[in-house]
């Protein structure tokens, strides 16, 4: 596989397009050329700070750019038709097929590109790919906010080596119960980040499958993604923050220390065995009365599931009144103190509300992507 590798990094290039483009902080060319292979269309997108981010053919069964249709996988190849151009944007063309018309839209902006995927058929496109080259020394972060994707023991298995560099990882984008936030937006140390604008679900590898690609794949029947290209990873954030709207600066008290525990017992004496009198979870009162009594500050306390029932510790959002006792009191006790509590919760429906909602078909359906 290697000797593939080195043939697609090194073939021999036939230009058959280049047009100059304006944008990404400096005038550059987006360059639209044939690999050796099978005629698949090589695209390179200028950064002025890096290396050109190339969409590029993988092997001769994996092209640059394609999309699914009934289930099969149709690679773009050959010359783009070019059916506009202006001083920021260029239309390419390609027919595959009798049936199908592929439209690829690329626009610069100061620091952007933006690119525009879409189908022209009476086919529907169910699923967007396309793979872009990378450096052997380049490393990716971004995605989700956990080291590894799936299971959370993941994060901590033996001889697990991946930090913030998710090269080598494979991250899935869509909704599922871990421990986990997810973006379809990536950082690259190339000086460029990759931001799938949408909803649908969709799959992230990088350069695990095939070493040297990174290979993106998302569900639907268009697909529009950008490219920020940046000189530091903090301006690459900055943009992207501002196109998908920045954080809300968090109120004063969430800057204070918080007390934290995984699991609430409620019992009937404190750790070291004096009997409870106090009406509420008898471990949230002892945190709170040792951190007054050792002078430590504390502006919000996190109470962990389970803080209701179920298997999730929160089925319906409802309180456990066994582990916590009078629970609306114990509430204005706490801010009483000038402490916020916090309830761990996940983005997902459990009890009789995921009972009505399976009845009412508000669940998504879900396959492997």
């Amino acid at each position: 596989m290697r000797r593939i590798y080195t043939f697609i990094a090194n073939v021999f290039l036939l230009s058959i397009l280049a047009i100059v483009l304006t944008g990404c902080g400096k005038k550059g060319q987006v360059s639209v050329k044939l690999s050796g292979i099978k005629n698949y269309p090589v695209i390179a997108v200028p950064n002025p700070y890096g290396s050109a981010i190339t969409f590029a053919p993988i092997n001769a069964d994996t092209g640059s750019i394609g999309y699914e249709t009934n289930g099969n996988i149709n690679w773009l190849t050959g010359k783009p038709h070019l059916t506009q151009k202006q001083d920021s944007m260029i239309s390419l063309l390609w027919i595959v097929g009798n049936t199908d018309t592929v439209k690829m839209c690329i626009a610069t902006g100061t620091g952007e590109v933006s690119v525009k995927l879409g189908l022209s058929s009476e086919n529907v496109a169910t699923k967007w790919f396309f793979n872009t080259q990378a450096t052997d020394d380049e490393y990716f972060t971004g995605a989700l906010e956990r080291v590894v994707d799936g299971h959370q023991n993941k994060s901590w298995e033996p001889g697990l080596k991946t930090a913030l560099n998710l090269r080598n990882e494979r991250v899935e984008m869509k909704v599922k119960p871990t421990v986990a936030a997810y973006a379809p937006f990536y950082l690259s140390s190339n000086h460029y980040g990759l931001f799938v604008e949408g909803t649908w679900p969709g799959l992230f590898d990088f350069c695990k499958a095939s070493p040297g690609f990174v290979q993106v794949a998302f569900e639907g029947p268009a697909m529009a993604f950008k490219i920020y290209v940046a000189d530091s990873p903090q301006q690459i954030v900055q943009q992207h923050a501002l196109e998908t709207g920045p954080s809300f600066v968090p109120p004063r008290w969430a800057f204070g220390p918080w007390r934290w525990r995984d699991e609430h017992k409620h019992s009937n004496v404190y750790y070291e065995g004096s009997v409870v009198k106090a009406p509420y979870n008898s471990e949230v009162v002892e945190d709170i009365l040792m951190m007054q009594a050792y002078d430590i500050p504390c502006t919000a306390y996190w109470i962990d599931r389970p803080w209701g029932p179920g298997p999730f510790g929160y089925d319906d959002f409802e309180i456990d009144y066994n582990r916590l006792p009078q629970f609306e009191k114990m509430l204005s006790w706490l801010n009483a103190k000038d402490i916020e509590l916090m309830l761990w919760i996940g983005p997902w429906a459990c009890g009789t509300m995921a009972l009505e909602a399976r009845e009412k078909g508000y669940g998504l359906a879900d396959k492997e992507l």
